[in-house]
């Protein structure tokens, strides 16, 4: 198995269900691990059957961007669902919090670990 891992993406979302939450963006904070199969991978391979760090990343950006989001677990899981639908993947380990949304506590938010079936 490999793993691939983004750490520490930092996105601008509109989330919450306070009315303050609704009126302006806040920080939010993505890590996730996705496993792969450890295939031996050719020099000439080409690179359009490999995954894509870019559409990743993309992919989660566009989600972000795409509405307001009441909850982080609803966000959370269309994070996970979107990384499963790379053919590579067979298990994301996907985690999103708010670092700012309290001033004596680092972070608050959830973890989803999920495998396709």
């Amino acid at each position: 198995m490999k793993q691939l891992f983004f750490k520490d993406v930092i996105l601008d979302c509109s989330i919450g269900i306070h009315h303050f939450e609704k009126e302006k963006k806040q920080s939010i904070k993505i890590d996730l691990i996705l496993d792969m199969e450890d295939e031996d991978i050719e020099e000439d391979k080409l690179y359009d059957d490999m995954l894509n760090y870019d559409d990743i990343l993309n992919g989660i950006e566009h989600i972000v961007q795409s509405q307001h989001f009441e909850l982080q677990e609803t966000l959370l899981h269309k994070i996970t669902v979107f990384c499963l639908s790379f053919k590579d993947v067979h298990h994301a380990d996907v985690s999103i919090c708010k670092p700012d949304i309290y001033s004596n506590c680092g972070a608050v938010g959830f973890r989803i670990t999920k495998s396709k079936l």
